[in-house]
C-alpha cells in the first residue's frame, strides 16, 4: 500500500492508542511502520533509495494525492488545481499561495522549477525517468507552473506529483544531493520536526507552519524499527502499533 494512503488517513482519524498518547503525554502519537528496516539510519533525502519512507508525503507534501481508496480522485495538496492541454502535452498546476516551508520561507513555483533541474542534471536522483520526457518548464508566475512533454502519455501527471519538491533556499547550497543524508530536512508537510531519533526508533512531529494545521488530528508521527512481518503482525494484535504497510 502506499505510504500516501497513510497521510489521507491521517487527516480525518485518528486511533484509540493515539488518543491514550494524548491523555498521557499532551501530545498525541500515531504510531506507525512504514517499512522494514533492519536499523534506523537518519536519512531523510527523499530521493534516494536508502531515505526513511517518512520523508516522502510527511516532510515533502506532494503537489496532488491521487486517492487509490476512492477511484484516484485527486485530493489537492501544494497545488490546487491542474489542467491538461487539449493535445495532452502540457501540464499546468495552480499553486497553493499560502505554504510555508517549516523554517518559514515562503513556497513558491521557483522550488519546483528548481527540484525539476535539480533532477535533469543529475540521473541518480531521477527514479521515474521523468526529467527525460520533458522538453520545457516554465513559471507562468510565482504560483503557476507549466510542463511541456515531448509525447503524449497519461500516466505523466502521476510521475510529475510523484517528484518529491525541496526548497530551493536550502537545496541549492547542497554540493551533491545524491549523497545528501538530510538529517534535519525543511519541508513542506506535515510532519518535519525530528524530535528524537534512534537505531529503533524515531518520532517525526507537526510542521509548525503547516497550512493545513487545522486537519491533523495527531501530533506526530511514531515510527519503531522493524524487521519482519511476523513482528509487526504481533505487535499490531497486541495494539502497541496503530498501522502497517507490510
Amino acid at each position: 500500500m502506499r505510504l500516501s494512503l497513510i497521510f489521507i488517513a491521517l487527516l480525518s482519524t485518528l486511533s484509540t492508542t493515539a488518543l491514550a498518547n494524548k491523555q498521557a503525554d499532551e501530545k498525541s502519537y500515531l504510531t506507525i511502520i512504514p517499512n522494514h528496516n533492519p536499523q534506523l539510519i537518519r536519512n531523510f533525502n527523499p530521493f534516494i533509495n536508502s531515505r526513511l519512507h517518512t520523508a516522502r508525503d510527511f516532510i515533502y507534501e506532494p503537489l496532488v494525492i491521487f486517492n487509490e481508496l476512492k477511484g484516484n480522485i485527486p485530493v489537492f495538496r501544494l497545488a490546487k488545481n491542474y489542467t491538461v492541454s487539449d493535445d495532452l502535452l502540457s501540464l499546468t498546476f495552480d499553486l497553493r499561495n499560502d505554504v510555508k516551508w517549516s523554517d518559514g520561507e515562503q513556497f513558491t513555483a521557483d522550488d519546483i522549477l528548481y527540484t525539476f533541474n535539480m533532477i535533469k542534471e543529475n540521473s541518480a536522483l531521477d527514479d521515474r525517468g521523468i526529467a527525460k520526457r520533458i522538453s520545457k518548464i516554465e513559471k507562468n508566475n510565482d504560483y503557476v507552473i507549466t510542463f511541456t512533454f515531448n509525447e503524449v502519455n497519461t500516466s505523466l501527471v502521476n510521475d510529475v506529483v510523484s517528484i518529491p519538491i525541496v526548497p530551493q533556499h536550502i537545496w541549492s547550497k547542497i554540493d551533491k544531493p545524491e549523497t545528501f543524508t538530510n538529517e534535519n530536512p525543511v519541508g513542506t508537510g506535515p510532519f518535519t520536526e525530528i524530535e528524537r531519533f534512534t537505531s529503533s526508533l524515531f518520532t517525526q512531529c507537526r510542521n509548525p507552519n503547516y497550512w493545513d494545521n487545522d486537519s491533523l488530528k495527531v501530533d506526530c508521527l511514531r515510527i519503531p524499527q522493524k524487521n519482519h512481518n511476523d513482528q509487526v503482525l504481533a505487535d499490531l494484535i497486541n495494539s502497541e502499533i496503530d498501522w502497517a504497510g507490510s
